[in-house]
């Protein structure tokens, strides 16, 4: 894509992209507030003396996101689950911790979830709350129209998941599917 638009990077973008990304989570960590995957490249490409030209940054972002995208696949039961929720009348959204907002929404849509979930909330959209901000779990209650705690949160990560939702003073429910992924290890 960055060859496309007539930009040459040096061999080591790579690596010097995942540092840029590499600091930017840790401070969305410290932060609770989203370093969007846009801001690691915009930084790359100006440590190489490229200034950002007019949607040559969102085009590499697609590119690069769609290359892993097809791996990431729903559980099995994800489809029927959010089917049978909603044929009794419970509202879901997703709330996502993720440095660009279209990889979440093309997720959500290429597997048929869309009209399952509302709100479909990325950290990296504005304003940019992560998990376990309490301020995005609140946003949801207050999209909906209902207090706290007549929400339910359901996450895979107590640091993220069970935390914020508690201290939003919503219901948690942890699903650990034995995966043991770095962000789902449980918090000293």
């Amino acid at each position: 894509s960055l060859s496309a638009a007539g930009i040459t990077v040096p061999d080591d973008f790579p690596a010097r992209l995942l540092e840029q990304r590499k600091l930017g989570w840790k401070r969305a960590e410290e932060t609770l507030v989203e370093q969007p995957f846009e801001d690691a490249l915009a930084a790359t490409l100006a440590q190489i003396g490229v200034a950002s030209r007019d949607g040559v940054v969102p085009r590499a972002i697609e590119a690069y996101f769609r290359a892993g995208e097809p791996a990431w696949k729903p559980y099995p039961e994800a489809l029927e689950t959010l089917q049978a929720l909603h044929a009794r009348g419970l509202r879901v959204g997703v709330i996502s911790n993720a440095d660009d907002v279209g990889i979440v929404h093309r997720a959500v849509a290429r597997h048929g979830f869309k009209s399952y979930l509302d709100p479909v909330w990325s950290s990296a959209e504005e304003p940019r709350w992560r998990k376990p901000d309490a301020r995005i779990f609140l946003r949801v209650a207050e999209t909906w129209g209902i207090l706290p705690a007549q929400l339910a949160y359901v996450g895979d990560a107590v640091k993220y998941d069970v935390v914020g939702a508690h201290r939003a003073g919503m219901r948690a429910i942890l699903v650990d599917r034995g995966e043991n992924f770095a962000w789902q290890k449980t918090p000293d």
